[in-house]
């Protein structure tokens, strides 16, 4: 059964803390449409910087929910939960109640198993709405086009704080650009240490006389390129 819904965790808050009213606007209306139908948005501002872990935290989400539909599936297919055994609670040697006391005895009984097989059923079907448990070890996520750079939620958090939305956004792009173009031959492993230093040096910059325009690294390997064959 499809989810009509999709989970906004409070953590978010402190995360789109660099954004605008706009920005957070196209995000929430993308997230919506993204748990909805599955198609990805096409964001053109700072907010697309973020979108990959929104996008992670859905996935997550969904598949938590699935495996919950799946298990419960199983569960019913079976019968559900196994009902108790019932003593009856006296000796027949005894003879201290009723035939009408002990019927009421076993009717109260019925009706406990009955209200205790309704909580179940209540307990299973609000299970999607608790966020998964978290590994031990925090899963990285993809960012860039092609996808190389890798870092945790808290480590992308962290240099969006560090850096801002929009020199994090060019540090990935020209990172990711970078790997894909020489196969990874700087060997780069820990991309978080990667990005803080390609901001820190300015790379994708420097190239340009020092404006600041944002430059990509196709860019860069172009113009080096063109001195090679100058000289």
């Amino acid at each position: 059964m499809a989810r009509e819904y999709f989970c906004a965790y409070h953590s978010l808050l402190e995360s789109l803390t660099p954004f605008g009213d706009a920005e957070c606007g196209r995000l929430f209306r993308s997230c919506l449409k993204y748990s909805m139908t599955g198609e990805e948005p096409e964001l053109g501002g700072n907010e697309r910087f973020i979108w990959p872990t929104l996008k992670g935290m859905i996935d997550r989400d969904k598949q938590a929910y699935s495996a919950t539909c799946e298990a419960a599936k199983t569960n019913g297919s079976k019968g559900g939960r196994p009902k108790k055994e019932k003593t009856g609670g006296f000796s027949e040697n005894r003879g201290v109640f009723s035939e009408t006391q002990k019927s009421q005895e076993e009717e109260k009984e019925e009706e406990k198993e009955k209200d205790e097989d309704e909580e179940e059923k209540s307990i299973s079907a609000a299970a999607p709405l608790a966020p998964p448990e978290k590994a031990k070890k925090e899963p990285m996520h993809k960012h860039g086009e092609f996808g190389w750079v890798l870092l945790t939620d808290a480590q992308y958090n962290a240099l969006l704080e560090k850096l801002g939305a929009e020199e994090l956004g060019r540090c990935i792009e020209y990172i990711d650009q970078a790997a894909q173009s020489t196969g990874n031959k700087n060997k780069w492993r820990d991309w978080n240490l990667v990005i803080q230093r390609c901001s820190r040096e300015g790379w994708g910059k420097r190239q340009n006389g020092g404006s600041g325009q944002k430059r990509t690294f196709a860019d860069v390997y172009r113009d080096r390129m063109e001195r090679g064959r100058q000289g």
